[in-house]
Formats: C-alpha cells, sequence, structure tokens
C-alpha cells in the first residue's frame, strides 16, 4: 500500500508537472505568436511605403510620358505645316514663274494656254 501511494504521488507530481509544462508551452506560443504578429504587421507597413513610391515613380513616369507625347504631337504639326508652308512656297513659286511676264518680252504673260 505504501508502494502504491508512492506511486499515485509520483503520478500526481507528473500531473502537476504537465499541467506546468503545459501552461509553459501555450505561454511560449502566444509569446511567439504575437512576435510573429508584430512582424508580419512592420513588413505589411513596408510594403505599403513601398507601393506608394512605386505608384508615385509610375504616376511621374506617366505625366513624363504624356509631356513627350504632346510634344512629339506638336512637333509633327510643326512638321506638317512647314511641309505645307513648303509646298505652297513652290506652288507660288511655279505659279509666278509661268505667269510673270520677261522684261524684255512685252507681249504679256508666258502662261501656257493649257494652264
Amino acid at each position: 500500500e505504501k508502494e502504491k501511494k508512492n506511486l499515485k504521488e509520483k503520478a500526481e507530481k507528473m500531473k502537476i508537472k504537465m499541467k506546468d509544462t503545459k501552461n509553459k508551452f501555450l505561454l511560449l506560443k502566444l509569446k511567439y505568436k504575437k512576435e510573429c504578429d508584430q512582424k508580419l504587421q512592420k513588413e505589411k507597413n513596408l510594403a505599403r511605403v513601398y507601393i506608394k513610391d512605386i505608384e508615385a515613380k509610375i504616376k511621374l513616369a506617366n505625366e513624363r510620358a504624356q509631356k513627350v507625347k504632346n510634344s512629339m504631337e506638336m512637333v509633327n504639326k510643326e512638321l506638317k505645316l512647314r511641309q505645307k508652308a513648303e509646298k505652297l512656297e513652290l506652288e507660288a513659286n511655279a505659279c509666278l514663274l509661268y505667269t510673270s511676264p520677261s522684261p524684255r518680252d512685252q507681249r504679256g504673260s508666258r502662261m501656257p494656254s493649257s494652264a
């Protein structure tokens, strides 16, 4: 019976020890979870900052691209206007070439009859 009592006491001590171990494990688990949650939150915050930075850079790049596009459109319009002006100038010069009388020729226009 003494042996039975000793075994019961040992079993009770083991239960208590197991309960303590379980409680320590739960505390460690909570502590680890809290640390992980804090690290995760820091990483999320950093990610948000990086995303905002990238979005700002993208916006700036889009604005610059739009300015370049507008400049190219203006250059193209100016080029077309210059080409049109050159064409009109050539036409005007050609017209003057055929309609202006020669200072030596007092008969009038040298313009061909088909023109």
